[in-house]
């Protein structure tokens, strides 16, 4: 429809048990008329990935893409459930919830949105990585980005510094 979609999430990885914000965040924006693809998984390390969080609330996280274009028609809200998108993200879940640590799909997963979106707010689990997954995005073509860790978290915090 010409509208630029736009993707908040973060790699995850962080290790400190926090609760998903991003899709908090992404419902919010959507309900003030904003374009949200959220693409996500189940919680690996944390208390809830977006998909256990939209599940929670009763959302269809496994739509198929007529439920899902009717969804972003009345809501301005899409979920995308990687694993339906990615066959390496479905067949490598039990082993990332066994290994309980950081793999390269957590860089990998904020970067794979099968919609593209053209704008891009992500967080990563280590400030070091804010540089390459910025550039990472470019290279993808995202056309405004911004990739945050505050707290040695993958969110923006009031409590500590951010990074950006």
């Amino acid at each position: 429809s010409g509208v630029d979609l736009i993707d908040n999430c973060g790699t995850g990885g962080d290790g400190l048990k926090t609760i998903n914000i991003s899709t908090i965040a992404a419902l919010i924006a959507s309900s003030m008329g904003l374009s949200m693809a959220k693409h996500g998984s189940r919680s690996v390390s944390s208390h809830s990935g977006s998909a256990d969080l939209l599940e929670n609330l009763g959302v269809n996280i496994e739509m198929n893409p007529m439920q899902l274009e009717n969804c972003f028609k009345q809501t301005h809200f899409g979920f995308l459930f990687a694993p339906l998108y990615h066959q390496s993200f479905k067949k490598s879940a039990p082993l990332r919830k066994e290994l309980f640590t950081k793999t390269i799909f957590n860089c990998l997963g904020p970067l794979i949105n099968p919609l593209r979106p053209k704008i891009q707010l992500l967080g990563v689990y280590d400030k070091s990585l804010c540089k390459t997954m910025a550039l990472a995005l470019k290279a993808l073509g995202v056309k405004r980005a911004m990739v945050v860790n505050g707290g040695g978290t993958d969110e923006i915090v009031l409590h500590d510094i951010t990074h950006a």
